[in-house]
């Protein structure tokens, strides 16, 4: 089982993320859910929230505010397409 995620978060006319993370916590109109390297497949409506994500390695957690769009888990993968979103 890989130790890595690879996420992505996009918005309809730019890339704000790109990059190998270790973990990822998102919000979707049921909650906030985690994501850890093996999560089950899964898609999501996003709620409004701040996506919090820690890069590979040992770096410090980052966020990202989010507002509505999909969350997409697959094979590793952590796709995020965002109405809205803004690196904090």
């Amino acid at each position: 089982m890989a130790n890595t995620i690879h996420l992505k978060v996009a918005t309809a006319d730019r890339l704000l993320v790109d990059s190998e993370v270790s973990a990822v916590e998102c919000p979707c109109t049921t909650g906030y859910i985690g994501v850890l390297p093996g999560h089950a497949p899964l898609v999501s409506a996003l709620g409004f929230g701040t996506l919090t994500y820690t890069p590979a390695g040992a770096g410090s957690q980052k966020n990202v505010t989010v507002k509505s769009g999909f969350i997409q888990v697959l094979d590793n993968s952590v796709r995020v397409l965002a109405g809205s979103a803004e690196i904090l």
